[in-house]
């Protein structure tokens, strides 16, 4: 990704009232803009996730969440 695309993600969040102090923060931040994006886009959640996060993402979560859940 470029340094033009990362400057318009972080404007793009401070117009939405996201701060981004810290390079974590910017990480988090980048990461669920592209999630909703791409379910806003059509896509199931479990696709977005494993586009962003690496396949097998949403399923290794999703079992943590139920068997916490248990």
């Amino acid at each position: 990704m470029d340094t033009e695309i990362l400057n318009n993600a972080v404007r793009y969040l401070a117009k939405s009232g996201v701060k981004v102090e810290n390079t974590d923060e910017f990480k988090k931040a980048l990461i669920s803009l592209c999630v909703t994006t791409l379910v806003d886009l059509g896509l199931a959640i479990n696709e977005a996730l494993d586009l962003v996060m690496g396949d097998g993402f949403y399923q290794s979560i999703s079992d943590a969440c139920w068997e916490a859940a248990q």
